[in-house]
């Protein structure tokens, strides 16, 4: 915690898989958690990006998010985060439509549930914009994927 207050980017590399001692660590301003377990194939990735300051979820810490019960990270279903995810790399709603076969009515449906379920967690996300930053500091994407 001090390490990150005092605005160093810290990776956290440790032998705890537990989903509660990573959100741990996040809370306490890490850039990102891994396990030994994860090794170099997500180490040298994970420093990369922290030096970059991007974002970078190896396994285990998107799982703990993913997993995460707190009332602040919604529970998007799995429609829910490829509708909203294919929005964020289309140009148009009628484009994810499209794609998936849905009618854009249902795709707006989608991306409403998305809203209501932000808002619901204290967390309001009514643009675009507002979403996609929900969708990063959740993991649901990261820089590289946009």
């Amino acid at each position: 915690e001090r390490l990150a207050d005092g605005g160093r980017r810290v990776v956290v590399y440790s032998q705890h898989a537990d989903s509660d001692t990573a959100l741990r660590c996040l809370e306490l301003g890490a850039a990102t958690y891994l396990t030994k377990a994860e090794g170099h194939e997500h180490l040298i990735p994970a420093i990369q990006a922290t030096v970059e300051d991007r974002p970078y979820t190896p396994p285990v810490l998107g799982g703990a998010m993913a997993a995460d019960p707190r009332p602040d990270r919604p529970a998007l279903s799995e429609r829910e985060r490829e509708v909203l995810l294919a929005w964020f790399e289309s140009d148009s709603k009628q484009l994810v439509a499209q794609r998936f076969h849905l009618s854009v009515k249902t795709v707006d449906t989608y991306i409403a549930r998305v809203r209501i379920k932000y808002a619901d967690a204290g967390r309001p996300a009514t643009t675009k914009a507002a979403l996609v930053a929900r969708a990063l500091q959740d993991g649901l994407i990261d820089l590289a994927g946009l």
